[in-house]
């Protein structure tokens, strides 16, 4: 009867022990299957290409890398209806990631005006070659650390023509170019 015992016992051992790890491996597969998914807010809207294009990529490589376990869901300016409130989405919650130009909040923070393009700004290599060598990183993190976001670049459209202006310097240039130059060079083409 010991004997019976015994055996029964080290049956009923071995069978919880597998039970235990056939359930355990099975609650491994089902964390390993977990997806997360993450919202990105762009300032560019659907079809403004080359710009939408660079966080459409992200997302697609993402989830190839992951095996499809991190899915970014990637929204457009007519989506969200905010299409320079991007820093704000994101140090609020409503969104994960966010894609923009910082100079579109720099009456939030100022500081944040030198770490993207801008006209009269430094060039695309200039401004890789100081982010990576000169310390860039370093101050963006710094920048970024009092709004509780991390910043990193995400494309670049190198320095750009012209400047800010309070008024009437569309209306002028306009005018100008209407009158004077390319509408003019265009009408003597196809005449």
């Amino acid at each position: 009867m010991n004997i019976l015992r015994r055996k029964s016992t080290k049956l009923l051992v071995a069978t919880a022990l597998l039970a235990g790890l056939g359930t355990s491996s099975f609650a491994a597969e089902k964390v390993a299957e977990k997806v997360y998914k993450w919202k990105l807010a762009t300032t560019w809207g659907p079809t403004l290409s080359p710009f939408i294009d660079a966080p459409k990529k992200l997302a697609k490589m993402v989830k190839k890398m992951s095996n499809g376990r991190l899915v970014i869901r990637v929204d457009a300016s007519n989506k969200h209806k905010s299409a320079f409130g991007i820093l704000d989405m994101v140090k609020g919650g409503q969104y994960d990631m966010g894609h923009s130009v910082s100079y579109y909040w720099k009456g939030k923070d100022i500081n944040t005006l030198p770490l993207s393009t801008m006209p009269f700004g430094m060039t695309a290599p200039e401004l890789f070659s100081w982010y990576t060598y000169g310390g860039g990183e370093e101050l963006t993190r710094k920048v970024y650390k009092k709004h509780k976001v991390l910043s990193f670049p995400g494309g670049n459209t190198g320095n750009q023509m012209g400047g800010w202006f309070r008024k009437g310097f569309i209306i002028s240039w306009w005018k100008y170019w209407k009158s004077n130059g390319w509408m003019v060079q265009k009408r003597n083409q196809l005449c």
